[in-house]
């Protein structure tokens, strides 16, 4: 039924979905409410209400305040209609999540990127998971409405190619069709987008909905920049958000691993303090590849031996807090979200980092700036919410 609704191309039909994503996107709500928001005539929108009811596309979910009469009736979408399948590809997990029309979380499966898990070998596993979503939730392929990628740059959105990121512990991450391999077993709407594009995303749509200006910003590897502008996502044409990272903050500064002088991720990245520690910090057992395995540990070890690591690592925060207060002062920033290993486990980096940005900002003094825990997740809603909206011909994928 949702998906005919949604296929419905006919013009006098179209009032109908406009209504549906009002519902959806402010429910539970009234009529008075709704007329307010549609300017409908009132026989018109109820008429339109009773439809969507009827065809179980809206239900009932309570009453609201009362003004002296009868409380009034809230509506919601019946969210148990159709799922979304999310994924959030990166250098440490691929997380496989399911959702339902209101992109609660219902079930997940979290994918350890080993340096066995060659593209195809975590592919095989992403459909192996859906498939078992299917089986414990019973729903068919009829009732899954899209999967929504979301990956490590540089990517070709158009095509949905993973093209060659950083590396990962396993080879093969180059020039990957993930949406074309998608589609084989599962014909649907599948579109690929930038992680941290798609956790700005899952914030504004989510518990920070107050806001029209967002940056979500990655620290590990490499920095990933989500932006929400004025209500709108920012794009680089090839997804390639870690460009953010190659800001020049020093024209003589130190190089780059991109070939220039002076790039932001040549001071803040987790290479950029493994070379500030020099080769003999970590013992031969513990090379380049097993740290991008085992980066919570790294984290953890740099933690234990913070006499020896911490100069390295504040240095990191300060540099990483100046090229944020740059973002902030181009966008007019209201919200920084910030998440990474470095962030999330290093005793005193995000409290640098956050005075760093604060002195540097320009004007925007207001800005809030935040330590994000679940910055993963709200990638995955961010891919549920790119998927729903792109049916609708709201695209939040173009």
């Amino acid at each position: 039924m949702l998906k005919s609704f949604i296929e419905d191309e006919l013009p006098k039909h179209q009032v109908f979905k406009t209504v549906y994503l009002l519902i959806h996107d402010n429910g539970p709500i009234t009529k008075t409410d709704l007329l307010e928001k549609t300017n409908l005539k009132q026989t018109t929108l109820f008429r339109i209400i009773e439809r969507l009811e009827k065809d179980e596309l809206i239900v009932e979910s309570g009453y609201g305040e009362s003004n002296g009469g009868r409380p009034p009736i809230l509506y919601s979408i019946n969210a148990r209609l159709g799922f979304i399948v999310s994924l959030h590809i990166n250098r440490m997990f691929t997380r496989v999540s399911l959702h339902n029309l209101h992109f609660d979380l219902i079930d997940q499966v979290m994918i350890s990127m080993t340096k066995l898990h060659t593209p195809k070998v975590v592919i095989n596993e992403i459909i192996n998971s859906i498939h078992q979503f299917m089986k414990t939730h019973y729903f068919s392929v009829d009732e899954l409405l899209g999967i929504g990628v979301g990956a490590i740059g540089p990517l070709d959105r158009e095509r949905g190619v993973i093209l060659e990121p950083e590396p990962f512990a396993a080879p093969g991450w180059k020039d990957v069709p993930i949406v074309n391999e998608l589609k084989k077993h599962f014909p649907v709407k599948v579109t690929l987008e930038n992680g941290a594009t798609l956790a700005a995303l899952g914030e504004y749509k989510g518990d920070s909905s107050a806001y029209k200006n967002i940056l979500c910003s990655i620290n590990s590897w490499g920095i990933g920049c989500g932006i929400i502008s004025n209500g709108e996502v920012v794009r680089a044409h090839n997804g390639n958000v870690g460009l953010y990272g190659h800001m020049v903050i020093d024209i003589n500064g130190e190089l780059c691993e991109c070939g220039k002088r002076g790039c932001l991720q040549a001071y803040t990245s987790l290479y950029a303090i493994l070379k500030d520690l020099g080769s003999n910090y970590l013992p031969l057992e513990k090379d380049i590849n097993w740290c991008r395995e085992n980066t919570n540990d790294l984290i953890e070890q740099l933690n234990q031996d913070r006499k020896i690591t911490n100069e390295a690592v504040m240095r990191s925060a300060y540099y990483y807090g100046v090229g944020l207060s740059n973002i902030i002062n181009l966008f007019e920033t209201e919200l920084a979200v910030l998440s990474g290993p470095l962030i999330q486990l290093y005793d005193g980096y995000f409290n640098k980092v956050k005075e760093v940005t604060l002195q540097h900002i320009t004007l925007n003094k207001k800005v809030k700036i935040v330590q994000e825990k679940s910055m993963q997740s709200n990638a995955s809603i961010g891919a549920a919410v790119s998927i729903f909206s792109s049916l609708f011909d709201n695209e939040e994928n173009e």
